[in-house]
């Protein structure tokens, strides 16, 4: 493709990707669950991106919860996105949460409504999730 059609297609399409281990989210930003995928042009966003193990009998019932919850994190200031990602056999899943900064993300996780829905994600899990944190680099 030559280099000023990727340049206009880029225009047209904006890519998510983020990367890690196994796990690549390349997606146009869409609509899911009433929110849309970010563009991603602010320098420092912060991502948090979290292995989690999950009961096999709870799922279906964590997916719904996930998208439900989405309800709740998506008003704090700061709130970019929240996707729940799984591997192409099913095995493995991670959450990545992206915020404006590690201030807004630090905010939310110490206010109650955090409290609660983390209490409520445990029940879903064989262990408590395992966080790691990033600040985006570059696009």
């Amino acid at each position: 493709m030559p280099v000023l059609q990727a340049a206009a297609a880029r225009e047209k399409e904006v890519w998510l990707m983020v990367e890690m281990n196994s796990f690549i989210l390349n997606k146009a930003p869409e609509k899911h669950s009433g929110m849309e995928l970010p563009v991603v042009n602010e320098k420092g966003t912060f991502v948090a991106i979290s292995d989690i193990e999950l009961k096999k009998e709870s799922m279906n019932e964590f997916r719904e919860w996930f998208m439900e919850t989405n309800k709740v994190v998506s008003k704090f200031d700061g709130f970019l996105a929240r996707r729940l990602l799984e591997s192409q056999d099913g095995s493995k899943h991670k959450i990545v949460v992206m915020f404006r900064d590690s201030d807004s993300f630090a905010k939310m996780r110490q206010s109650p409504e955090h409290v609660a829905v983390h209490g409520q994600a445990i029940k879903f899990m064989s262990r408590p999730p395992m966080p790691t944190f990033y600040n985006v680099v570059a696009e």
